[in-house]
């Protein structure tokens, strides 16, 4: 008798139900308007991280789809005001803010944000125009809002 071995290939074992609700979409859309990431809304709807990116990709469930795109929208508002906060006020870690930024929603090249810790180098303009071009917005600075 030969033995085989058998890849897993992950995903939900055969003859067991889907744990997507159609409540979903609203939970997590909730969770991203909060300023949450996508491992808050696994954790939110007690998933895998890798069963929300699955969801993301189904064609079947659009209505999760452009919950998650219009909530990572507004989640990226959100940390954008904490970064202009704290960049304002000078209280809080910028780097570890910008991390999020670029871990987070793609923000390209922090590095290039130098001395935004010494608001007194950088009018409001400079400031917005640096934040503008990491966020893939280089030529509008007021594509992205703030507060």
């Amino acid at each position: 008798m030969t033995d085989e071995v058998t890849k897993n290939l992950g995903g939900r074992p055969k003859g067991t139900r889907t744990k997507y609700k159609n409540s979903m979409p609203a939970r997590a859309l909730d969770i991203l308007a909060e300023g949450g990431l996508l491992c808050h809304v696994a954790a939110g709807l007690g998933v895998d991280r890798d069963t929300v990116s699955a969801w993301r990709r189904d064609p079947r469930k659009k209505r999760f789809q452009e919950a998650i795109t219009k909530g990572l929208s507004l989640s990226e508002v959100v940390h954008a005001d904490r970064l202009m906060m704290i960049a304002r006020d000078g209280r809080g870690n910028v780097s570890a803010q910008l991390r999020i930024m670029e871990w987070g929603f793609g923000w390209k090249d922090v590095k290039t944000i130098e001395n935004i810790d010494d608001k007194q180098k950088l009018t409001q303009e400079e400031l917005d125009a640096k934040i503008a071009a990491l966020a893939g917005n280089p030529g509008d600075p007021k594509v992205v809002k703030f507060r």
